[in-house]
């Protein structure tokens, strides 16, 4: 016996005027501000990502000597550590 699936194969029609017009404006405002969240939180993840890449091509710079790599490591180190508490500092 074929199991019936607890979704619809075809999703229901959108109906806006099934809804007052303070829940379609919270709606839309919930949609932006998810966005905007995901948005910030995918520039959050590239950054660090982003500064490593620079500090690789750094440390391979042979034109650098041992004591500027280690003081731009120094840096990225203290620049992580410093934007790393401020993401756990409450509001």
């Amino acid at each position: 016996m074929p199991r019936i699936g607890t979704f619809a194969a075809e999703p229901g029609t959108k109906s806006p005027d099934r809804w007052s017009s303070a829940v379609n404006e919270q709606a839309t405002a919930t949609r932006r501000q998810t966005k905007e969240f995901v948005e910030a939180n995918v520039e959050r993840a590239r950054a660090p990502n982003s500064r490593s890449k620079d500090l690789g091509t750094t440390m391979n710079d042979p034109a650098l000597s041992a004591e500027q790599k280690e003081a731009a490591a120094s840096a990225l180190r203290k620049s992580e550590r410093d934007f790393l508490r401020f993401l756990r500092k409450p509001a």
